[in-house]
């Protein structure tokens, strides 16, 4: 255990014992506890949000032992995981360490067997962390992971996407909301969009219609979080969770955008990176400092 195992929530301090136990278990070298340890107790712990992501990887569940008959060390490059566990939930203004930020950390692992699931699918880090701050979110609810402001924007989108005869929200809408939303910097920066703003007014007798986000508008809130919590390793813990603001939002969609493609972007020649760049100098809230690229997720 680390010096940061008095922060464990129950639930993954069930997952580090029982990767102790796997590992005590194992007939064959290594002789310490591994990441790879790890990674067949949180497979196998159920928790809501790891289970699936692992599930699609196709890490195969694995009985766990009971107790360890003998205590095999953990190696370095698991201790290194657990300590960058504690970074992670600091990040996220959690209580204590939780199984999701035992994955997160582990995702940060160049080698090994998750590194090898992620190979063998065809996934890249940034698409499985997307994956898994998206059960996060589904988790905790959107309405506790976005501000004020975000909020707004993205019920107003729903409704845009109601008017226009959409079945579901959106980037594009979430876009177009947040080009004619209350937040200065972004709207400003996303004006040409309102330029060419074609949504339905709609009947102002007739009650709205919110519909709710697609997959893609998911995702986009997924990578906002990530910007968030992903930042560099010199990030204070925050002494509660996070919350997506109107330019997290932005950037995270207009990273989305160039990564995919976007049909308002594309019809109107904007370029969504030149569009990023504006958001970030003209927001109030400075762009998070991140690692990795922007993989289409």
């Amino acid at each position: 255990m680390t010096g940061a195992g008095d922060r464990y929530g129950t639930a993954a301090q069930a997952v580090v014992d029982a990767a102790y136990a796997v590992a005590a278990h194992r007939p064959t070298v290594p002789t310490c506890t591994t990441v790879d340890d790890l990674l067949v107790a949180l497979r196998t712990a159920g928790d809501p949000v790891v289970a699936p992501v692992l599930a699609a990887l196709g890490v195969p569940e694995q009985p766990i032992p009971g107790s360890a008959p003998v205590h095999r060390p953990a190696d370095a490059n698991l201790v290194r995981v657990l300590l960058t566990a504690a970074s992670v939930a600091g990040r996220f203004g959690a209580a204590g360490i939780e199984p999701v930020h035992l994955l997160l950390a582990a995702l940060r692992e160049p080698d090994g067997e998750l590194a090898a699931a992620r190979t063998a699918t065809g996934s890249t880090v940034e698409q499985v962390r997307r994956r898994t701050v998206g059960g996060y979110l589904g988790v905790r609810g959107l309405t506790d992971a976005l501000d004020a402001a975000a909020g707004r924007a993205v019920v107003d989108a729903g409704v845009r996407a109601g008017r226009a005869g959409a079945t579901e929200t959106g980037p594009d809408h979430l876009l177009l909301a947040l080009a004619t939303g209350d937040e200065p910097g972004v709207a400003e920066a996303l004006s040409v969009l309102a330029a060419h703003d074609r949504s339905p007014a709609g009947d102002p007798d007739q009650p709205a219609r919110l519909l709710p986000l697609s997959t893609a508008g998911h995702e986009a809130l997924a990578w906002a979080m990530c910007l968030l919590v992903d930042g560099d390793d010199t990030t204070d813990a925050r002494s509660a969770p996070p919350t997506i603001g109107v330019a997290d939002l932005a950037r995270a969609l207009l990273d989305q955008a160039a990564a995919a493609g976007s049909a308002v972007l594309d019809r109107h020649g904007v370029d969504p990176r030149r569009l990023r760049a504006d958001v970030d100098r003209r927001s109030r809230t400075p762009p998070p400092s991140v690692s990795g690229n922007t993989s289409s997720g």
